[in-house]
């Protein structure tokens, strides 16, 4: 089934997303990543999925979400943080963090008045941007800044299904905290889809319902956003890139790459030492 959903009266264009049944999802689980872990704290998104339009569908998607100057400065900025969280992590004790987990970012949203903090550099200004698309104009008691990070894969590379949770907290207290809304924002249009499932886990061990009867593909293009709500289980399985994926490539003279910018909407930061504030100092970044 194609899906097409407006939000407010916005006129702007909504991805298409592909819904499957049952059976072509069940396909999509083999190779499913099961961490078991000790416990999942159960909170209530029911507010914020509601200011994120996510209470009656999974996921919603977005074209052309920044102006064209503003996507390039992140594209150019995001490639910076990767390479740095990448020698950050390569310089930590033991090559990186518990269970080879990299590092996020933190970028609290407002001041102690409630208005949003001045955006210091092109991400902290997407960032507001898409707080604004994805919850309002205005603060929203449950979130209190996004989490964000770089990811830059082959297009052969899996990304195993998992959920996304307290890093920190899941390898210190064995205990999974989920973000309240999780979000996607292709910077390259290649690579194979994101696919989400309507499953959560109560445990950090079970998924419910054991298996997925409702699910979403969301395919890379450049510019393009996707939100979902912060418990489900999702990943990326390589075997379904189109086809002709590597060939595009190489004909526009890119490398072969699918590079994402994700930025997760959190009541409280997550835990260090995964999740890093960066703070500006004389010569560079510095994170803390």
């Amino acid at each position: 089934m194609w899906e097409w959903r407006g939000r407010r009266g916005s006129r702007r264009k909504i991805t298409t997303l592909y819904t499957f049944g049952r059976a072509l999802l069940l396909c999509c689980l083999l190779g499913l990543a099961c961490h078991a872990l000790g416990a999942a704290i159960i909170e209530d998104h029911s507010s914020t999925w509601n200011s994120a339009g996510l209470n009656e569908t999974l996921a919603r998607g977005y074209d052309e979400i920044f102006p064209q100057e503003l996507f390039e400065r992140v594209v150019h900025e995001a490639l910076v943080f990767e390479k740095y969280e990448k020698d950050e992590r390569a310089r930590a004790a033991g090559g990186g963090y518990m269970h080879g987990k990299g590092g996020t970012f933190w970028r609290p949203l407002f001041n102690e008045h409630g208005d949003f903090l001045k955006p210091r550099f092109a991400i902290e200004a997407a960032i507001i941007m898409l707080y604004k698309n994805d919850i309002g104009a205005s603060r929203h008691d449950r979130v209190a800044g996004g989490e964000w990070w770089v990811q830059k894969r082959s297009l052969k590379e899996d990304i195993g299904f998992h959920h996304d949770k307290d890093e920190a907290m899941a390898s210190l207290k064995s205990t999974m905290k989920f973000p309240e809304v999780s979000t996607v924002t292709y910077l390259r249009g290649e690579g194979a889809p994101t696919v989400i499932f309507n499953q959560t886990t109560p445990d950090g061990n079970a998924q419910v319902p054991i298996s997925p009867r409702e699910g979403f593909l969301s395919y890379p293009r450049e510019n393009r956003h996707l939100t979902f709500r912060g418990n489900l289980q999702h990943g990326v399985p390589a075997e379904l890139a189109p086809e002709n994926s590597e060939s595009m490539v190489q004909l526009r003279g890119k490398s072969g790459e699918r590079i994402t910018f994700l930025v997760n909407w959190w009541a409280t930061k997550p835990l260090g030492p995964n999740c890093n504030t960066v703070r500006r100092r004389k010569g560079g970044r510095k994170r803390e």
